[in-house]
């Protein structure tokens, strides 16, 4: 619902669900600029982020929390063009929201007449502590590489550019990261592999800036609980970050619990084609990492399923590909509508299988992330999924993208975070 704010905590984490505001016509007059042709174009962009702020900051006030708090954000912008008025709006009427951020463009996916949307993580029990890498702060730029509090690591979006800011564009662009080394699988294909050995350069100069960013921070790539991916190209060229992904991690065993998904832009150029985020627990922490080899869903990439640090739990992105009939659930439906139904269904017990392989029941769920194709199933989808999971009230993140799977059939792309019952 606009502008309401609903918090849930999960072990010593808050999260939201993703917030929006309509702003009065006549509000905040001392952001009119007097310039007509501007302020047609932006000006509802500045008014609303200033709502949305604002409505964020009294919730957490009410819970005795403040922007101090907030350890990742994540910025839905309907424009990216308008990445620059969000900031300047940010950075001058909230100065003391210092988070780890993620911005990437939705699109026409956000609501009607929305311009900006919001959501959060905060720290229940710390004040949020910036750090910053000094190798990796030109992939993370004006944001810090990473915020902590107590056990917890949260990285911005890293995005695959040098020391120096430039754009990684081929293998040959990882020296600067020292013992990286380059995938060779595409090299057989001459010229026309081109485009996939750019992509694995790139995921691998992400994983490059995030390895400074977590040392930093106190951690390292193996204490990864989760990673979530948005990126500008097709699903169907997934192939080399996932390359990439086997090249860094010995076992899908090591690696964390991923989602990714294509959105309708990006920054800080088009020649940036993906940016990932990551969560992480401090080496040597009293939070006990766990990642589960969970023999209820079949991973659909190179990474384990769910994974438990304390008593928080996350899962990886869950489709409605079924194994059994090697084909995704309800494609046979010669309407989306119809075929939502038992795809909400199928993937609402796989996520419920995996949260509960690490001890969460549906109570537990605190919230749900999912990547629609169409916002258009927003409703249905939700009805569908909270009565597969009776019992849970989670905060619930929307996210309108072009693609979320190699399964062009699949409707959306669902994970969530718990807490598990304490013994």
């Amino acid at each position: 619902m606009p502008g309401l704010v609903e918090l849930r905590r999960a072990g010593d984490l808050i999260l939201s669900n993703l917030v929006w505001v309509y702003h009065h016509p006549e509000a905040d007059a001392d952001l009119v600029t007097g310039r007509i042709h501007i302020d047609a174009a932006d000006l509802h962009l500045k008014q609303q982020t200033r709502a949305v702020y604002r409505a964020i900051s009294a919730a957490l006030a009410e819970i005795g929390l403040g922007p101090e708090h907030v350890l990742h954000q994540r910025v839905h912008l309907h424009d990216m063009r308008d990445y620059g008025r969000w900031v300047d709006v940010l950075a001058t009427d909230f100065p003391d929201w210092r988070p780890a951020t993620t911005v990437f463009g939705e699109g026409a996916g956000l609501p009607p007449g929305i311009e900006v949307a919001v959501e959060l993580v905060a720290s229940a029990t710390a004040r949020a502590e910036v750090v910053r890498s000094e190798f990796a702060a030109a992939a993370t730029d004006p944001f810090p590489g990473a915020t902590t509090a107590g056990d917890w690591i949260f990285t911005s979006a890293v995005v695959p550019v040098n020391p120096d800011g430039r754009v990684v564009d081929s293998s040959r662009d990882l020296k600067p990261y020292g013992n990286i080394e380059a995938v060779t699988e595409f090299e057989p294909q001459g010229g026309l592999g081109r485009h996939d050995e750019r992509l694995a350069a790139q995921m691998l100069a992400v994983y490059g800036n995030m390895r400074r960013i977590l040392e930093a921070a106190g951690g390292d790539l193996n204490s990864l609980v989760k990673q979530n991916g948005y990126v500008r190209m097709h699903m169907k060229s997934f192939t080399p970050i996932e390359a990439a992904r086997r090249s860094l991690f010995t076992t899908a065993a090591l690696a964390p619990p991923a989602s990714t998904v294509q959105v309708a832009d990006l920054g800080p150029s088009d020649e940036a084609m993906l940016q990932f985020e990551a969560i992480g627990i401090r080496r040597g922490a009293n939070t006990e990492l766990t990642r589960i080899a969970s023999s209820a869903t079949t991973p659909y990439g190179f990474y384990t399923p769910v994974a438990r640090a304390g008593h928080v739990v996350f899962t990886a992105g869950e489709l409605a590909y079924s194994s059994d009939i090697g084909g995704v659930v309800g494609a046979w439906e010669n309407d989306a509508g119809r075929s939502l139904v038992p795809q909400s269904r199928f993937v609402a017990r796989r996520i419920a299988a995996l949260f509960a392989a690490a001890g969460v029941e549906p109570g537990g769920i605190k919230r749900l992330n999912v990547y629609l194709r169409d916002r258009g199933h927003s409703e249905a989808w939700r009805r569908l999924t909270l009565e597969e999971l009776a019992g849970a009230d989670p905060a619930i993140v929307e996210t309108t993208v072009l693609d979320c799977g190699p399964y062009e059939s699949c409707l959306f792309e669902l994970d969530g975070i718990g807490e598990a019952a304490k013994e």
